[in-house]
């Protein structure tokens, strides 16, 4: 792996060419490889000394590779993605505002969430110092105004203070960059202006907000005569974007040390999808899809290949664009591309075609570092060539259903070269040859012929595996190798005649019968049910539907006994579906259930109880509309009677299921749905908890540490939960999407902090962060969700000690106590330092709630 001082080196030369002059700055650099700001100035000092590098004499001081000339009027913006394309007109007024004789105008940044703003007013800073406009030391003073929407009196302290000793002051031999001005309240901005107009005053403001926010105060808009409008990422020249991805993927590059490698489909997905907040959702997707794979590839030093489903799944979307811009993409991305990112530079190479025999080998060097033995890999070996084998003749007949298009394809003598073949290899074997491996091996074959069908050498010991087993089949495939020299003046190799054997001997994998999901329907009345499922039959054909009759003639225990013995002669390992018309029948399955361990599901549906009712009432009105205005209602009452529920769990159902709730009550708006926190610890009583809630309503999702997998119900992960957006969270809880995404610890922390009374959060944060990096480390690897899951639970258990309530039993601890003993001692060991700060004591019980969130127990 790189050293430090190389990855900087690097950095410097990807961002140093003749077309692109500038250099970098300390601050940038630290920044960008996420290292200390001092070990990057003392590093950056050396390479000076070495002479790999050039230090700049300006403020401030920038660094580039040495013997590059720079000019100083594109030193500063260079660093910005088109700035001599869709940013040359932002930056000549830039320019034009620092420049403007007197003193510099003040600017006003006008562009939508992650089109750079920040970034452009950094630079113009960095141009004023180049430019001598301010001294060295002048500062750099950001205001985030969005922190003060609704509180005039706490901005107008932050920018005026004090007989004037505010930013606004502090600011004078500098700049001040106020973000979000539009949350600021019309008087302040008046006020900003004011002082702005003052004879005399220096320094620089710089003020940015979105276009449908501009300020439409008169005063404050004369002191901000300059408008710099940012374009959205859209506007900007496909070209600009492919250097923005570029740029993102050379800078992970840089930091995780190891070579990105990028395939054409995921390139594309980049340049087209929708990106709502510009650039810098791009560089977050970006950078959320190599944290994936870098997790996925931790235990291998090797370079990292990015796929499309390391990435949100928005990025897929792009491709539905391709067609409308098909020309302008496959001139940036041929087709068949591979981009390689390695820090300094990027490489594109054209995909190499996939061979089985590599696949193979690869897959036993995996085998054989696992420990697996050599004959447990060979026999596995045998499945994954057939396996592989089979998804490459798929591949090749899945655009040939007839001779007539094959024809098209294939010239005519090599098919019936490969008929007499097959015809042959049919005799020999006594065995008619599927018509499968006659349109795969005609197609195969073309390519060979063709020579545009190369494979790889095969180990000898794959060479023999193939000959041992299929030697009838080797030996025809030999004689079939002799006619195609003869004819076509083509020499096979000894695995293209391996591969021809393969195609006499693969049979596709047979079907197994895994049973089916039966339908009964069990009403009151004497062949209402079997007439029902006698017209379903006949218009379907289908033999799955089963009836039952439930007389009132007969007890509870007696309906109970035939019930189960219908159930037991019809079930056939998928469950039995039951549409009934009484409580009665839904009270006895659910016993039968509990009693074979068949599954069961019950649906309502009425009829016989509802016609009853409706007799009823006919008896006793004459009234035709009051009839109908009762059925009407009996029907809505059943239509409209189901609750609608969403569940969040944890091991114990307090603390993390609890703040679940509270934080989807608030952020969640669903109104409409009732939340419910269950536990995870007793897996019977969980089960008997969801099943009533089905009974009564709808279960839309359950949310959690890891999915229950119960009924089929939707799940959500509570990482999902804390990391999607505020905004974006009903969106989430009613779809139900699987996403991933980089988990934000402190925005968790945040939201807790508003929650407890008793624990300081700050030192809970520290001692959380503390504890789950020693477990991860030293216990187990966790996944995002368990990871998650862990903190929250950890944190919510510490304020209710902290509070004086006790730990709920766990009735699995002894159980994961006896399993997990060496990592119950561990555990321990690692809670201590909690306990110790926070005077508390976590007992047997939350250690073994612990555990199950760790290894998803």
């Amino acid at each position: 792996m790189k050293s430090n001082k190389e990855k900087i080196y690097d950095f410097i030369q990807m961002h140093d060419t003749a077309e692109k002059e500038g250099g970098v700055s300390t601050t940038y650099i630290a920044q960008a490889l996420s290292l200390q700001r001092t070990n990057v100035s003392s590093l950056l000092n050396a390479l000076v000394e070495e002479g790999r590098i050039h230090k700049s004499n300006g403020r401030p001081v920038l660094y580039s590779i040495a013997g590059v000339s720079r000019g100083d009027e594109e030193e500063c913006f260079c660093k910005m993605t088109g700035w001599q394309g869709s940013l040359q007109h932002p930056i000549q007024l830039a320019k034009a505002a620092v420049l403007y004789p007197g003193r510099s105008l003040n600017i006003l940044i006008v562009g939508e969430k992650g089109t750079g703003k920040k970034e452009f007013a950094h630079l113009i800073y960095e141009y004023c110092l180049v430019k001598q406009i301010f001294s060295a030391e002048s500062p750099f003073l950001q205001m985030n105004c969005r922190d003060y929407q609704g509180s005039a009196k706490d901005a107008r302290e932050k920018l005026m203070g004090e007989r004037q000793s505010g930013m606004l002051k502090d600011a004078e031999s500098g700049i001040l960059y106020m973000d979000n001005v539009q949350y600021l309240d019309g008087g302040l901005l008046r006020e900003i202006a004011s002082y702005s107009g003052k004879p005399g005053r220096k320094g620089l403001l710089i003020a940015s907000c979105t276009p449908n926010a501009q300020p439409a105060q008169e005063e404050f808009q004369s002191e901000f005569p300059i408008v710099i409008t940012m374009p959205r990422i859209t506007e900007r020249p496909i070209e600009e974007r492919m250097e923005m991805i570029q740029t993102l993927f050379s800078t992970e590059a840089s930091r995780v040390g190891r070579e990105l490698v990028v395939k054409e489909e995921l390139m594309r997905c980049l340049l087209l999808y929708e990106c709502p907040e510009n650039f810098q959702q791009l560089k977050r997707d970006i950078k959320i899809g190599c944290a994936n794979a870098y997790v996925r590839e931790l235990a291998n030093d090797r370079r990292i290949t990015l796929y499309v489903s390391d990435f949100e799944p928005t990025i897929r979307q792009g491709m539905s664009r391709f067609g409308q811009m098909r020309e302008e993409i496959e001139r940036l991305i041929p087709e068949n591309s591979t981009f390689t990112f390695d820090g300094s530079r990027m490489r594109v190479s054209e995909t190499e075609t996939k061979n089985i025999y590599k696949e193979l080998r690869q897959k036993a060097k995996q085998l054989e570092s696992e420990g697996i033995e050599d004959e447990d890999i060979k026999m596995l070996l045998s499945t994954e060539v057939e396996r592989a084998f089979g998804k490459y003749q798929q591949k090749l007949i899945h655009e040939v259903r007839s001779r007539k298009e094959l024809e098209l394809i294939v010239d005519e003598e090599l098919i019936d070269m490969v008929e007499r073949f097959l015809a042959k290899v049919e005799n020999a074997r006594n065995k008619k040859t599927d018509d499968a491996v006659f349109f795969g091996l005609c197609l195969h074959m073309k390519n060979v012929v063709n020579g545009t069908k190369t494979t790889e050498s095969m180990d000898r010991l794959e060479i023999s595996e193939v000959v041992t087993k299929y030697k009838q089949e080797y030996m025809l495939s030999l004689a079939f190798a002799e006619e195609i020299q003869e004819v076509y003046g083509r020499q096979l190799t000894i695995d293209e005649v391996i591969l021809i054997t393969m195609f006499l001997c693969y049979e596709p994998p047979k079907q197994t019968d895994k049973g089916q999901t039966v339908i009964l329907y069990a009403f009151y009345g004497k062949d209402i049910a079997a007439s029902i499922v006698r017209t379903i039959t006949e218009i379907t054909g289908f033999n799955h539907i089963f009836s039952f009759e439930v007389s009132h003639r007969q007890s509870e225990t007696q309906i109970y006994e035939s019930l189960k013995k219908c159930i037991l002669e019809i079930e056939q390992k998928q469950g039995v579906f039951i549409v009934y018309d009484s409580d009665l029948v839904s009270k006895v399955a659910e016993e039968i259930s509990a009693e074979t361990g068949i599954m069961i599901r019950l649906f309502p549906a009425p009829v016989t109880t509802l016609g009853i009712e409706l007799a009823r009432k006919a008896m006793i009105s004459s009234n035709l509309d009051a009839v109908y205005r009762d059925a009407m209602k009996s029907v809505g009452d059943f239509a409209t009677s189901h609750e609608k529920y969403l569940i969040t769990l944890c091991t114990t159902g307090k603390g993390g299921a609890e703040e679940l709730k509270t934080y989807i009550e608030r952020y969640g708006h669903m109104e409409d749905v009732q939340i419910i926190p269950l536990s995870m610890s007793n897996p019977k009583a969980l089960q008997e908890a969801f099943r009533d809630l089905m009974r009564r309503g709808t279960i839309l999702c359950v949310v959690g540490t890891f999915d229950p997998k119960l009924y089929s119900i939707p799940f959500c992960s509570i990482t999902e939960v804390f990391t999607t957006p505020k905004e974006r969270l009903p969106e989430l809880l009613r779809k139900t999407e699987s996403k991933d995404y980089e988990v934000d610890h402190q925005e968790v922390f945040h939201y807790l902090a508003g929650q407890f009374s008793h624990a300081e959060i700050k030192k809970v944060e520290s001692s959380v962060e503390a504890f789950l990096q020693e477990v991860d480390q030293k216990l187990k690897h966790m996944t995002q969700d368990a990871q998650m899951g862990l903190l929250v639970h950890t944190a919510c258990c510490i304020e209710r000690l902290a509070s004086g309530e006790t730990s709920p039993e766990n009735p699995k601890r002894k159980a994961i106590l006896h399993q997990y003993h060496k990592e119950f001692q561990q555990l321990l060991r690692m809670l201590r330092p909690m306990e110790k700060a926070f005077h508390i004591i976590f007992s047997d019980d939350e250690v073994a709630n612990m555990l199950m969130i760790i290894y998803q127990i």
